[in-house]
Formats: structure tokens, sequence, C-alpha cells
């Protein structure tokens, strides 16, 4: 769980340095992740990271782009390729984070 942890708070310093005001649902949705993780609550975790807050339609994590250059964008990208790699190697990868993994692999 160090690595979902990890790739999660990275994720949170990255939307903080951008613009932690227009993030600031976001980063709370990923703060709560985290404390699931240190609280040992795996199940309620893994519920959480595969829902539409993550990889939903607009206003998910993965469309935030707001505020970003090309490059952060990019960046951003591969931060979340990192997050759903964690759920592929821990055979937890919903149909929709599935959807998303194949399309950041090829973009």
């Amino acid at each position: 769980m160090d690595k979902f942890k990890n790739v999660i708070q990275e994720i949170i310093d990255f939307l903080n340095k951008i613009d932690s005001n227009a993030y600031f649902s976001h980063i709370g949705y990923l703060n709560h992740l985290v404390d699931l993780i240190g609280k040992n609550e795996l199940e309620e975790f893994y519920k959480k990271m595969d829902s539409v807050e993550m990889w939903g339609g607009s206003g998910a994590l993965w469309e935030s782009q707001y505020g970003m250059t090309d490059e952060q964008q990019e960046h951003f990208d591969t931060l979340l390729l990192k997050v759903l790699n964690e759920l592929k190697n821990e055979k937890r990868m919903g149909k929709r984070a599935k959807s998303l993994y194949k399309y950041f692999l090829n973009k």
C-alpha cells in the first residue's frame, strides 16, 4: 500500500502546487484515500479508487486539467498512470479504469 500512498501524495502535492483552491475537492478526496490506507480500511479504499470521483466523467480527477500547462498535464497523466498501474498490479482495476489505462498507455 506504500506505493499507492506515495503516488497519491505525489498527486496531492502536484495539485496543491498548481492551484490548491481550484483542486480543493480533488485534494480532499485524495487525502481521504490516504487516510483509508492509514486506517487499513483497504476494501473501502479500493471501492473509492474505482469511483466516478476518480475515473468518471466531467469533474472526475482524471479530467482535471484547468490551470495546467501542456507539460504539467503530461506529468499529471504520468501520475495517474502510476495509480492505474498499481490498481492493475493489485488486480483491482474496474471497467472504467481499464479503459483509461489503455487510453493513457496509447497517449
